[in-house]
């Protein structure tokens, strides 16, 4: 079964200074053992203004997040 989701794609800075993106829920539930965000880990050569730009096409082009449980 897999749980869909609508997130909101942000950029957040890593404590060593590198730009990474956030997944922040706006509508659904996706169901994943745990608290917190779900996230992507960019290459350390990207600059903030690179992974802004990501982030604005991830939320112009993703429809929806899912989780699939394999069983």
């Amino acid at each position: 079964m897999s749980d869909r989701a609508r997130y909101l794609f942000r950029v957040q800075q890593h404590v060593n200074g590198t730009p990474h993106i956030i997944l922040e829920p706006v509508a659904g539930d996706l169901v994943i053992d745990g608290d917190g965000y779900l996230g992507l880990d960019l290459r350390a050569d990207l600059t903030a203004a690179e992974a802004q730009r990501l982030a604005q096409m991830l939320n112009e082009l993703v429809v929806s997040v899912s989780y699939t449980t394999v069983t």
